[in-house]
């Protein structure tokens, strides 16, 4: 490690020549200084060069030799003692045509080293010639002398972005270090300073080691990882487990490479703590980081959401916030990411029943190009099963406002109730309106009070134990019948077709009952492309004229469980209009053998007929429609002639018929 101290320079007077040029200026062993110039004039015109020497840059200069050879471009000053003194020197050229040069003023660079008592020696040394000597370089380096007669270049200063001083860590335990600064030139010279040392003794601990990974292994055991300690004196590291409290050493690891522990200590069960201290070779510990500790995960799984919930306590005392990388695999498969984030929780979903999962949670710790890995959880789930199927087989509508749903379902699966849900479109909002718990059984019926002259959507919801929607069957509806008109005894209806069964519908049968009466055989087989019938209801005018139908519509083959359903209509009814043709002669033993009006829709409620001879006598009298007067009167044939009747009924709508008229009787 190396510090810079800024310190104050003395600024020497500058001589700006042309010709002599000053180079290099070097001290020796004993104090001794040895100068370099260059000169660039004529050696035609040389006669001597003289040097000049003071112990201040403010004079006074002493003449110390001449040097009377031109190629002699270097002098030793012996006596110049600048181990303990500064030494300042100028060369003066002497031509021989009486004009002289200066060179500029330098001096010798004088190293002082002390100890400042920090664990590091303090060097301090001044430079030859303010501004730099144009040719030098710009780095002077530091040699330091350890052992004794070595010396090794350690390091360099760079005069163009830093003062001239240097701080140079001390790693031994304790001797006698010297140094010196050297600074080269491109002529080939060098200038040397003087070397001064001192003893020192190496207090300084080493710089603590940051833990970059705390990560759980296989065998679900903590392992440590750290950095190398900058500090080249460091020897060993020592490892210890702590709560954050009170730390406990648990083993040495020597070398300043060895960066990685494998401990016994057991991550499964809890997060793991651990610090690391830095020991040097002098057995000065450095401070001990902030507690690193393994990450513990844990999960609690929600059968209802087929999902895990996991959570993990926080990666602490990294550089920068850690993202968390959740991996997992099923049954022994390749890791795969879940997912990413920064906090300490997240959330696995779409788990299946019967599998094995194993999850952990690595820590990328930014800043450090590093990772810490949990311990690892596996858990097996044991969620609902769910319904593989859910199948309406019919839907049927029964008087009075009923609707039948039948639905095939698993009964196997995890069901705590079957819902029916009802909408008044195929792609409306479906509401449940009844709902039954599941017993187990693969066939559930369900009923609905409810105006049936519109057409209604059912589908049937499985609810698993949860609570949730677990599967929907597809949709069906019921049958309607409508759009109904009699006319001229002809009962025309339309209905709408039966869909959702896989194979379609087969034909549509249709029944009819009159007056009441219902025939348990279909009264006409249609196609499954019909959805309308006309009924000629002539041949029955003789009944009261109520006819009703429904519509059973019949599946095709191809149902995939195997089914062969019939789905019932609601019942659409006609009421016969009604009417009365009354003959106004008979003939006994003729062709009108019998005087009885000829009645349509008539019913038996409110029905008369009497007939009066000309003395306002009753001589026929009925209220059964089938019943009419052959023309005698307690047992004997009337005579020929005129004879009044007086007939009653109630029409189609209920209201009363009356009608007075004569007949007459031919014999």
């Amino acid at each position: 490690m190396r510090r810079f101290i800024f310190c104050l320079l003395l600024a020497l007077p500058v001589h700006v020549f042309g010709a002599l040029q000053m180079k290099c200026i070097s001290v020796g062993a004993a104090g001794a200084v040895s100068l370099n110039w260059a000169n660039t004039s004529s050696a035609l015109l040389f006669r001597s060069y003289h040097v000049f020497h003071s112990v201040s840059s403010a004079g006074p200069f002493s003449l110390v030799d001449s040097v009377n050879v031109y190629a002699s471009q270097n002098y030793v000053h012996p006596s110049a003692n600048a181990n303990a003194l500064n030494a300042f020197y100028y060369v003066e050229l002497n031509n021989t045509n009486g004009s002289t040069e200066i060179s500029d003023t330098v001096r010798a660079m004088r190293l002082n080293v002390i100890d400042p008592g920090d664990g590091y020696a303090s060097l301090i040394w001044n430079t030859t010639h303010t501004p730099q000597i144009a040719t030098n370089s710009n780095y002077h380096l530091v040699y330091r002398e350890y052992p004794a007669g070595i010396f090794t270049l350690i390091d360099s200063v760079d005069v163009t972005v830093s003062t001239l001083n240097y701080l140079d860590e001390i790693s031994i335990c304790g001797d006698t270090v010297k140094y010196r600064i050297e600074v080269s030139d491109a002529s080939g010279c060098k200038s040397i300073s003087s070397v001064d040392g001192d003893f020192f003794t190496d207090r300084i601990a080493p710089v603590a080691p940051h833990i970059d990974s705390v990560s759980v292994d296989a065998l679900g055991n903590a392992v440590i990882g750290w950095s190398q300690s900058p500090s080249n004196d460091t020897y060993a590291y020592i490892v210890y487990q702590t709560d954050g409290n009170t730390a406990t050493p648990i083993d040495t690891v020597y070398g300043i490479a060895s960066t990685f522990y494998a401990s016994l200590f057991n991550a499964t069960v809890g997060s793991q703590g651990f610090r690391i201290v830095a020991l040097d070779t002098c057995g000065n510990p450095c401070g001990a980081e902030p507690l690193q500790q393994t990450i513990f995960l844990q999960g609690v799984i929600d059968p209802c959401s087929e999902s895990i919930q996991l959570t993990w306590n926080a990666y602490v005392n990294s550089p920068g916030a850690p993202l968390y990388k959740i991996l997992y695999n099923q049954n022994g498969g390749s890791d795969v990411v879940a997912g990413l984030t920064a906090s300490t929780f997240f959330t696995v979903d779409n788990l299946k029943t019967d599998s094995t999962y194993c999850f952990k949670v690595m820590a990328e710790l930014s800043g450090i190009n590093a990772t810490s890995t949990s311990n690892i959880i596996c858990v097996t789930p044991d969620l609902p099963v769910a319904p593989q199927y859910s199948y309406i087989r019919s839907v049927s509508v029964f008087p009075n406002d009923v609707v039948s749903v039948t639905a095939y379902v698993d009964p196997l699966a995890d069901v705590k109730e079957y819902h029916l849900q009802r909408a008044n479109s195929e792609t409306g909002n479906f509401v449940t309106v009844r709902s039954q718990p599941f017993a187990g059984l693969s066939e559930i019926i369900f009923t609905d009070d409810v105006s049936t002259d519109r057409t209604r959507y059912y589908r049937v919801a499985a609810i698993d134990s949860c609570g949730n929607d677990a599967l929907n069957s597809q949709i069906s509806k019921t049958i309607v019948t409508d759009s109904g008109s009699s006319e001229n005894y002809l009962n025309l209806f339309s209905w709408s077709s039966y869909q959702f069964w896989p194979g379609g519908v087969s034909q549509y049968a249709i029944y009819r009952s009159v007056d009441g009466i219902s025939d348990p055989s279909p009264y006409k087989i249609l196609s499954a492309s019909d959805s309308t019938y006309s009924d000629d209801v002539r041949e029955l005018i003789s009944t009261e004229g109520n006819f009703c139908y429904f519509i059973v519509a019949y599946e095709a083959p191809g149902n995939p469980y195997g089914f062969a359903d019939s789905a019932r209509s609601n019942e659409i009814c006609f009421k016969g209009k009604s009417g009365v043709f009354i003959p106004n002669a008979f003939h006994p033993g003729g062709v009108n053998s019998v005087f009885n009006p000829s009645e349509y829709f008539i019913g038996l409620e409110g029905y008369s007929l009497e007939i009066f001879n000309r003395f306002g006598e009753v001589v026929f009298e009925t209220k059964h429609p089938d019943e009419g007067w052959d023309g005698t009167v307690k047992g004997h044939h009337s005579e020929m002639g005129v004879f009044v009747y007086r007939f009653k009924a109630r029409d189609e709508k209920g209201y009363d018929i009356e009608k007075v008229g004569s007949v007459t009787l031919i014999r």
